[in-house]
């Protein structure tokens, strides 16, 4: 595979690969999204306004595809939710939620993910009860 073949994802993550084509007339966009098995996951394609200009058309192409990209997280969702049963998502104000809050607050981004089973971290005992 030479450096120009295209490259699958590391396990368990998505590629999705976005181009832009600018006309005399306008600008339109392809977004395909694959898996580590270079199996097709999803696609859009349409028009974008950008009188001609590339970076523009490249841009509005990756906005298009981040769309796709944050309609596929939902569609998995509701795909999971509904593998459970009996699932409501609600949204609530952060004074009704501050124990999930609170431990969001206290995971930094480079954090591992981790699980609790029975007892839960000391971030969050003193809000289990209130």
């Amino acid at each position: 595979m030479s450096g120009r073949d295209w490259e699958p994802p590391p396990q368990n993550v998505l590629k999705c690969n976005v181009d832009a084509a600018v006309f005399a007339d306008g600008a339109s966009y392809g977004a395909v999204v694959r898996d580590q098995s270079c199996n097709f996951v999803a696609a859009r394609s349409g028009s974008v306004a950008c009188n001609q200009d590339p970076l523009l058309a490249e841009s509005l192409a990756a906005k298009e595809a981040l769309t796709l990209l944050a309609g596929l997280v939902v569609k998995q969702c509701v795909s999971i939710a509904r593998g459970i049963g009996d699932v409501k998502v609600l949204h609530v104000k952060r004074t009704a939620n501050q124990v999930a809050h609170v431990l969001a607050r206290v995971t930094d981004s480079s954090f591992v993910s981790k699980s609790w089973d029975i007892i839960p971290p000391d971030c969050i005992v003193g809000l289990l009860n209130v």
